[in-house]
């Protein structure tokens, strides 16, 4: 191997490790962020089916209707 493409392969081994810390650190941003969105969007506080959606739903789901909340 020529030194020419020693030095071009730790130059992209270095550029790459970056991109890849970089893309690592703004994953954990958004997952954090994603799981906050979601705590707040599925909140126990919310309403429960009503009775068309359970009639609807009773079919697949026999049982399990009438434990949701």
């Amino acid at each position: 191997m020529s030194i020419s493409k020693l030095t071009n392969l730790v130059a992209y081994a270095a550029q790459t490790s970056w991109l890849e810390e970089a893309w690592g650190q703004a994953g954990a941003v958004a997952y954090e962020a994603a799981a906050k969105t979601m705590l707040v969007s599925n909140d126990r506080s919310q309403r429960s089916l009503d009775n068309f959606q359970k009639r609807y739903l009773r079919g697949n789901f026999v049982n399990h209707i009438d434990r949701v909340l």
